[in-house]
This record gives structure tokens, C-alpha cells and sequence, in this order.
């Protein structure tokens, strides 16, 4: 009897936990599809080491680079809300067990 008020009590400090991570948890994968998904643009601007030495013109690069940037967190935020959506579709049809309706 009393192992089985402390396996329960276990189980409930358990799902508690569960619980408290879980919205943490689903943002983190979100974030973590969308990275996958629509990497940013590496940080590295110099294609050729040499340009350094002799001044390669990288302004132009800039500008592109920095357009291309904002359209992939476009892209990425779009992505994100598609998940969400997705993801609360899922919800509305799967009761609390896990199983479809």
C-alpha cells in the first residue's frame, strides 16, 4: 500500500514536471524544423581569403546579402506560423490519449 502511494505520488510529480517544459519544449523543436528547414546565411562575407589583402569591393555584396537576409526571416516566420497551425489542426483532432477521434 505504501509503495504504491509513493509510485503514484512519483507519477504525479512526474507529469507535473512533464507539464511545465512542454510548451518550452515544442517551441525549442519548432525553432529547431525551421533551422533545419531555412538555414540563415552564414556570416562569412569573404569568398576568396585574398580579397582581404588587396581590398575586394564587398559593398555591392552587402546589400544583396543583407535583402536575402530579410527575405528568409520572411520565409522562416512563415514557416514557424505554419507549424503552429499545423500543430493545433493535429490538436483539435486527437483527444487527450493520443488517439485520432
Amino acid at each position: 500500500m505504501v509503495r504504491d502511494l509513493v509510485e503514484e505520488s512519483i507519477r504525479l510529480v512526474k507529469d507535473k514536471k512533464i507539464e511545465e517544459v512542454y510548451e518550452k519544449g515544442k517551441k525549442l523543436a519548432d525553432d529547431k524544423i525551421v533551422d533545419i528547414l531555412l538555414p540563415l546565411p552564414s556570416k562569412s562575407k569573404v569568398k576568396n581569403p585574398l580579397e582581404i589583402l588587396f581590398g575586394g569591393d564587398m559593398e555591392d555584396e552587402d546589400i544583396t546579402i543583407s535583402e536575402k537576409e530579410e527575405e528568409i526571416i520572411i520565409k522562416r516566420k512563415e514557416l514557424k506560423e505554419k507549424l503552429i497551425k499545423r500543430r493545433i489542426r493535429g490538436q483539435n483532432n486527437r483527444n487527450r490519449s493520443g488517439r485520432k477521434l
